[in-house]
């Protein structure tokens, strides 16, 4: 009976020609921003200290304008009065001082945002094989499909439970109608280990994506393996279905 699934599984592949080995080619670049947190801390200080200086100029300048209106310029001695040059001046420091902040507070919004959180696409390469693969199961039996693709296209890169990893990828797309990718997906996975428990639901879902690609010839092949090697099974009963 193993001899005999490994030939039928065998001549799926010839019908959609052999499955490319999974490369893993999911990877994204992660590199972070080079900036560190102390330059972020003193592009602040600098601002703080501009921030600062404007406000005793602004108050120098508005002292500057309140002497001059009061004091006027027909009473007032020349050595008393402040001259129109320095207050012009105190205000030509006030805005090249106002443009310099404008200018560090662009580059902290700048450096803030280069570092960015870590997505969720992160996180799942970095969590443990063991979590993916069990959360993947769960999510394939809630017919989340994409979700549970993400997790075990990592499983499948890392070569982790390559045989059961293959399956579970196979129903994914078996439950997404994509049936010619899920027979590859089906025939790695029972090359790998044909004495999987869930040998008999792989040839099952094999035979009716067969079905279901116009391959009816071959289907019934895998239809009536599943009766004579697993006659007590649910997947049995149903393969009888499509054998009448």
């Amino acid at each position: 009976m193993k001899r005999v699934v490994i030939i039928l599984l065998g001549l799926a592949v010839v019908l959609f020609g052999e499955p490319s080995v999974y490369s893993g080619q999911y990877t994204t670049d992660n590199t972070r921003s080079g900036v560190s947190s102390a330059e972020i801390v003193s592009l602040r200080q600098k601002i703080a200290d501009m921030q600062e200086e404007i406000e005793g100029l602004k108050s120098m300048v508005e002292s500057l304008s309140r002497r001059m209106n009061k004091m006027g310029s027909s009473s007032a001695s020349a050595g008393s009065t402040p001259s129109l040059s320095d207050l012009e001046a105190l205000k030509k420091r006030v805005d090249t001082l106002e443009k310099s902040i404008s200018a560090s507070s662009s580059a902290k919004q700048k450096t803030s945002a280069s570092k960015k959180p870590p997505s969720i696409d992160d996180y799942l390469k970095k969590a443990p094989s063991s979590k993916l693969f069990s959360r993947g199961v769960m999510l394939v039996k809630e017919k989340k499909y994409l979700d549970a693709q993400k997790r075990f296209e990592i499983l499948l890169s890392r070569s982790y439970k390559p045989a059961s990893s293959n399956f579970y990828m196979g129903e994914i797309n078996y439950g997404r109608g994509k049936y010619t990718e899920a027979i590859k997906y089906y025939q790695i996975s029972a090359e790998k280990n044909e004495n999987a428990a869930y040998m008999d639901r792989l040839l099952l879902h094999t035979a009716i994506s067969l079905e279901k690609t116009g391959n009816e010839k071959q289907a019934k092949g895998f239809f009536q393996a599943i009766v004579d090697g697993y006659p007590d099974s649910a997947s049995a009963r149903e393969a009888k279905k499509h054998l009448h």
